[in-house]
């Protein structure tokens, strides 16, 4: 089985699996390449992934190329709540859209406001920056160290786990001072035009689904 979610001109293949007694056999291959092909025949022209150790050999057979890494840092327990760390923020408020949906663009390249629509209602919010608790994993997105470190702090309330582009140089030292600890990494690849992003101001993925 495999998936693909598209945006547009973008999209992204995510949870190909292969069962056990089935590996070796070429079925990833072929269904790697099935959704490729859908993909293009939609009007496609750039597919994104997520790798995990097991399935890169696969992709890189397929011809995506590394273009970065995500870090995952986990820790033992949920996060303790620190409400003053993440002062500031206000909840969403019908005219934050526009601006959400815009910052989210610049930031992934990808015209996501299908996917965002239904989450903005329970969104926080700063002067250049995002919380979306219900998008995926809990998707922050801020231009701005000023405005991702309390928006991460408040993604981590509760946490036990937060993934974040390696290319994001404040946050790790956010997400120690809460006791998370990094443990494994993952590359991100694509296939195609590479997208015009920003993944420096990503402080919180989607998924390995979305990136």
């Amino acid at each position: 089985m495999g998936s693909l979610v598209t945006f547009g001109r973008s999209a992204w293949l995510a949870q190909v699996v292969t069962a056990s007694r089935s590996r070796g056999q070429g079925w990833g291959t072929r269904m790697v390449d099935f959704i490729v092909d859908t993909a293009r025949r939609r009007g496609v022209v750039t597919v994104s992934l997520v790798a995990t150790d097991l399935g890169f050999p696969l992709y890189d057979r397929a011809g995506f190329r590394v273009e970065g890494e995500y870090s995952f840092w986990p820790r033992s327990d949920p996060a303790p709540a620190e409400p003053d760390a993440s002062r500031g923020l206000a909840p969403w408020s019908p005219e934050d859209s526009k601006s959400i949906l815009e910052l989210d663009y610049e930031v992934t390249g990808e015209s996501r406001e299908g996917y965002l629509a239904r989450d903005l209602p329970k969104a926080w919010v700063v002067p250049g920056g995002y919380y979306l608790p219900m998008a995926g994993e809990g998707l922050v997105v801020a231009g701005t160290e000023a405005a991702g470190v309390p928006l991460l702090h408040r993604r981590m309330d509760g946490a036990v786990r937060v993934v974040v582009p390696t290319e994001n140089p404040a946050a790790p030292t956010v997400l120690a001072s809460r006791g998370f600890r990094e443990d494994k990494r993952m590359r991100r690849m694509v296939l195609g035009s590479a997208l015009t992003r920003r993944p420096e101001a990503c402080w919180s993925r989607v998924g390995g689904n979305l990136g």
